[in-house]
């Protein structure tokens, strides 16, 4: 409306052939547009025109919309978008029909719900098998940590690393080297063990044979 209005004061309308010589001239959309022109010169050979179908549906005049500006309804049309313009004497009234503009924003308010009912219907899909992915790792992680607990050796054990997410491969990873570290003191331990008692054997066989010397020959 506001190309068309801006387009109406360039030029001086006072009749089907002067409106038809516009039009064709005009890149702009009037074929939801009705037009009225009053003009107020004194050389004016027509001081009132109605482009076409405009005076049949200015007839019925329009009936404002609350909390809307410059909005009217029409009960033959619908919604009528009202603007006013004038330049050199000439006053134009113009009224857009609204239909086209709110079968779009129908349309995309269609297409809107749809998509949002498909979000909906998809998302706990989605978090379920989200939910899994996350969960199922982690599970197999807990029964084969309560299986390398009750172990006699659990340093000798390991757990599964998954591919992903990647969280749990670096607390499998983590705990994996954790489990190396214990088995590495196990080891150790073992170690000093067998040679504490390698060293200790030498001592105690010489003082179990000292021992039965003297409860053989006590007396002497």
């Amino acid at each position: 409306t506001s190309h068309i209005t801006a387009s109406l004061k360039q030029t001086d309308i006072d009749g089907d052939d002067d409106w038809e010589s516009w039009r064709k001239n005009s890149t702009l959309d009037t074929s939801a547009t009705y037009v009225y022109v009053h003009n107020k010169r004194a050389d004016a050979k027509v001081s009132q025109y109605f482009s076409p179908h405009a005076e049949k549906v200015l007839k019925v005049t329009p009936t404002k919309v609350p909390f809307l500006t410059n909005v009217y309804y029409h009960p033959g049309i619908g919604l009528l978008y009202h603007r006013m313009v004038h330049a050199r004497g000439i006053y134009c009234t113009l009224w857009q029909n609204m239909n086209p503009q709110l079968a779009v924003l129908l349309r995309v308010i269609e297409v809107t719900a749809i998509l949002l009912a498909v979000t909906l219907l998809a998302t706990p899909l989605y978090i379920r098998r989200l939910t899994k992915r996350l969960t199922d790792p982690l599970t197999t992680l807990s029964h084969t940590t309560q299986m390398i607990a009750g172990a006699k050796e659990p340093g000798a054990m390991r757990l599964p690393v998954p591919a992903q997410p990647t969280e749990v491969t670096e607390l499998a990873g983590n705990f994996n080297e954790l489990l190396s570290m214990l088995n590495e003191r196990q080891e150790q331990q073992k170690l000093f063990v067998m040679n504490a008692a390698h060293e200790l054997r030498t001592p105690i066989a010489t003082i179990r044979s000292h021992a039965q010397l003297i409860e053989r020959h006590g007396e002497n």
